[in-house]
């Protein structure tokens, strides 16, 4: 967990929050200055191309998939923008 600033301006970019599974997988939960979230998946074995993008789908728990696109934001991390709603927030929030 942590709070992030822009290296060039110094202003707060985002803060984000992660927990890493057995697997070797992490998921992150970040927020942006403007307050657009995301949710990324990283591995330190992962050896992706930055800036390619995947069409993804994901679920919690029991509800409906939804789709996103994930992009490659450094060889190991992809980063899906998640879209402004309180159901998604509140499903995320109280899912195992």
């Amino acid at each position: 967990m942590g709070a992030y600033t822009d290296d060039t301006t110094g202003q707060f970019n985002h803060c984000a929050v992660s927990v890493g599974y057995q697997s070797g997988e992490y998921l992150v939960f970040a927020v942006d200055r403007i307050f657009n979230w995301s949710m990324g998946l990283a591995n330190p074995s992962w050896r992706l191309t930055p800036g390619t993008a995947y069409r993804i789908t994901y679920q919690v728990d029991q509800q409906p998939p939804l789709s996103g696109d994930a992009v490659v934001n450094t060889p190991n991390l992809v980063e899906i923008k998640l879209i402004d709603s309180v159901p998604l927030f509140k499903a995320f929030q109280k899912g195992h």
